[in-house]
């Protein structure tokens, strides 16, 4: 167990990190000695399954997180499993050690809603105390929402809603950074963390989850021509194969939490750009044997 005062350190250097950056981050990938582009990793939720978390760093998915072999997780690092604080430390003294590693954004399950009723609070609190929860509930608030990486792909963590999808990347970053000033600005940054991808109808429809929006490849479509994009990758949702591919292949879900909860028996994934262009690829893996708390 760390000492509490090493970790209100490492949250509180954490925290003054997280607020020089944009509320949407910019990201290019990293240039070789020789010229070409280095690798990326995209990882989706991973909500408290250390051991799965640290499988993604082995060399034969992800390799360990460096400037030269960045990542991007993109939100929902907590909840449900058990070990949710042992995973978010672990990736913020990574980043801490060296900024351009790792890219943290935020999900729908850092807020105070979720990790109220999902697990995080209470393991906090067991392992802790409420000065250590609320200084988490500051971290998140400072995490970013979404990323642009190479000027070609959006990722967030969620998707696109009616106050989003007509809006640019600066005024979306505008609207999250005043999200507690104006009720549009909110519904801006609650469509980017709750909103889900549909084939069933080409705008929009009401979300099953009772929040957010499901948004068709119309949407998809017209967001990213607005804003010059190529592609959209998101999480928020488990995908038996660990990804798939939506809206004629420019919405990507990735999910990085195999066999969620200890009982979906899903695989897990991590989104790759390797080459000299923007292609996606996958890594595929299984999940690590170890007890997982359900809800």
């Amino acid at each position: 167990v760390l000492d509490k005062s090493l970790v209100l350190h490492i949250l509180e250097s954490s925290i003054k990190m997280m607020l020089k950056e944009p509320k949407i981050l910019s990201i290019n990938r990293p240039i070789r000695a020789d010229g070409t582009l280095g690798s990326l990793s995209i990882c989706g939720d991973t909500h408290g399954q250390f051991l799965d978390l640290a499988n993604i760093f082995h060399e034969d998915i992800g390799g360990y997180p460096t400037a030269q072999n960045p990542f991007i997780f993109n939100g929902d690092l907590v909840d449900r499993g058990q070990f949710s604080f042992e995973g978010v430390m672990s990736l913020l003294a990574i980043k801490l050690a060296d900024p351009s590693a790792v890219h943290i954004l935020r999900g729908n399950h850092e807020t105070s809603d979720m990790y109220e009723s999902y697990g995080f609070e209470t393991e906090i609190n067991a392992k802790y105390d409420k000065e250590v929860m609320e200084k988490f509930s500051e971290l998140f608030e400072a995490l970013p929402v979404a990323a642009v990486l190479q000027n070609e792909v959006f990722v967030v963590h969620g998707g696109i809603g009616p106050s989003s999808f007509e809006c640019t990347i600066k005024e979306l970053n505008t609207h999250i950074i005043k999200r507690h000033r104006s009720e549009a600005s909110f519904e801006v940054f609650m469509d980017l963390l709750w909103s889900d991808p549909t084939n069933k109808v080409s705008k929009f429809t009401s979300s099953s989850r009772g929040i957010g929006y499901s948004f068709g490849k119309e949407i998809t479509k017209a967001f990213l021509e607005r804003n010059n994009l190529k592609l959209l990758i998101r999480s928020h949702q488990v995908r038996q194969g660990g990804y798939d591919f939506m809206h004629d292949d420019k919405c990507i879900t990735v999910f990085s939490a195999p066999n969620y909860c200890g009982q979906c028996r899903n695989n897990g994934a991590i989104v790759r750009f390797e080459g000299e262009d923007m292609t996606p690829s996958f890594i595929v893996f299984n999940a690590k044997h170890y007890p997982i708390k359900n809800k």
